[in-house]
């Protein structure tokens, strides 16, 4: 069975992350699976068919009826391979569950919150942030550095009281 990261380099980030977006808003229709053959109606501007084929020791191949033209896969095809692999890929994944053991720790971690990012939505992410932010003091000062955010200006306009409503 193919990996999340396999799905990732078949497209650009921006593709990729639109796919998951798709995946994580239930756009994908039911799954009808034929031997490695899988089809789904997944929901854009328009319903689209796409269809997956699982490849043994390949890239899965990936098509979409939508008119997308910067490449061979779209991110309805990545929705359909995100749910492909939520659905069956734990029941065949014994080759690629060996394979994470060759990589430094750093490619390990961003492999790891790949698959986490892809499984959970922007709410659970930014309360996950703001908890670990509210505690680990360096972290938020490294979070409003890299946003440039003023910790003077920040504490005086949260300070302030609410303007009465009219």
């Amino acid at each position: 069975m193919f990996t999340e990261a396999d799905l990732e380099a078949l497209v650009p980030r921006k593709i990729f992350e639109r796919g998951s977006a798709y995946y994580e808003d239930n756009a994908v229709g039911r799954i009808r699976r034929t031997g490695d053959t899988f089809k789904a109606k997944v929901e854009g501007t328009e319903t689209y068919r796409v269809e997956l084929t699982n490849r043994p020791g390949k890239p899965p191949k990936i098509y979409c009826d939508c008119p997308y033209d910067y490449g061979d896969v779209c991110k309805h095809g990545i929705a359909l391979g995100l749910a492909v692999l939520d659905l069956f890929g734990g029941a065949t994944e014994t080759k690629s569950a060996a394979a994470p053991a060759a990589l430094t720790e750093k490619d390990r971690r961003a492999l790891l919150l790949s698959a986490a990012w892809a499984r959970t939505t922007d709410r659970e992410r930014l309360a996950f942030l703001r908890q670990l932010l509210l505690q680990k003091p360096k972290a938020l000062r490294r979070f409003l550095s890299a946003f440039k955010c003023d910790e003077a200006l920040l504490l005086a306009v949260a300070a302030r009281p609410a303007a009465p409503a009219p």
